[in-house]
């Protein structure tokens, strides 16, 4: 009877401790770690969006060699889907909700062990020639009296620290890749545009030529609200040995109209266009013309001059790395 009691006594103390693990253990697992991959954000997407990939750095299938993995859906699209069993792992599901190509993922993970869902994000931001890549994880309340299991195995340590063993093994996965350059075929209408063309110096053109010109260029369409796309230039001449070039600086507009003196009015003419876009400072684009010039050259014919378009507004953005521009060659 003694040793019955003290068998029940030691019973009793486990399962008070384990109680009071429950209670102090982690409620849901969330965490958010980053690291900077030297590869593009579009070299980054592929590798995250399609869960085909994933076995070549996600720490639980190379934990789980054994793993069985289930893949339904189109990679990179909302609704792509992975579920699979393993004993080590756990069995559950990963679908992609939401997408932003080359920008943003959000999916939603599932167990079968219970009914909790739980929410994970991936950002890339570009940053210069390299991509910060960004994962969180938002879970979902743990069963209570798996918490205490949870607590004893690391609590939310033990996912952080698959996360960054995830993003680190990304990382090599990514830099290992080959760094041609990106770009795709596009079809592009009849464009007119109202510019100002010179013959000016690289290292003479920065910022206030284009500020002036563009203010010169809103002044003869009638005010920026009638402008019919993104500001962009036309690159006609390039020495890249002396630095000259014969440039037009332009404003898309809706239809062909009177130019001022000094001013062109010209459509560039509808057709295929190769377009890489290009994440950085707008004076770093030569390196990138150049190699994208030798893929044209290889590949196509040119149909008409080059030219950059500007995305985004760069006073709406934090940095130069965040800066957005569409690198256009019209080809046959």
């Amino acid at each position: 009877m003694k040793f019955l009691r003290i068998f029940l006594f030691i019973v009793l103390a486990v399962l008070a401790a384990y109680i009071v693990f429950c209670f102090i253990g982690p409620k849901s697992f969330d965490t958010t770690r980053s690291v900077t991959v030297g590869a593009s954000p579009a070299s980054v997407f592929e590798e995250i969006s399609d869960f085909h990939k994933w076995p070549a750095w996600s720490p639980w299938a190379r934990r789980d060699t054994a793993m069985v993995n289930t893949y339904n859906g189109e990679p990179g699209t909302v609704g792509h889907i992975n579920e699979w069993e393993s004993k080590t792992e756990g069995n559950g599901n990963q679908k992609i909700t939401e997408v932003r190509s080359n920008e943003f993922i959000r999916t939603e993970l599932r167990f079968k062990d219970w009914d909790g869902v739980s929410v994970s994000d991936w950002m890339l931001e570009p940053a210069g020639d390299s991509t910060k890549v960004t994962w969180t994880m938002d879970g979902d309340e743990l069963p209570f009296f798996i918490r205490g299991l949870m607590f004893l195995m690391g609590g939310g340590d033990m996912i952080s620290k698959d996360y960054e063993t995830g993003l680190a093994s990304l990382k090599k996965v990514a830099e290992a890749k080959p760094k041609g350059i990106n770009y795709e075929i596009v079809e592009i209408p009849d464009t007119w545009y109202i510019g100002k063309r010179m013959m000016i110096n690289l290292k003479d053109l920065d910022s206030t030529v284009f500020g002036k010109t563009y203010g010169e260029l809103f002044a003869a369409i009638g005010g920026p609200q009638n402008i019919a796309g993104m500001p962009f230039s036309i690159g006609h001449m390039v020495n890249m040995e002396t630095g000259d070039m014969d440039i037009e600086i332009a404003l898309p507009i809706a239809a062909s109209m009177t130019a001022p003196k000094g001013l062109n009015v010209v459509m560039i003419p509808a057709g295929r266009c190769i377009k890489h876009v290009y994440y950085g400072a707008y004076d770093a684009t030569g390196p990138v013309w150049e190699e994208l010039m030798n893929v044209t050259m290889d590949k196509y014919t040119t149909r008409w001059s080059g030219y950059e378009v500007y995305a985004n507004d760069p006073a709406e953005v934090k940095s130069e790395a965040e800066y957005i521009t569409w690198l256009m060659q019209p080809v046959n």
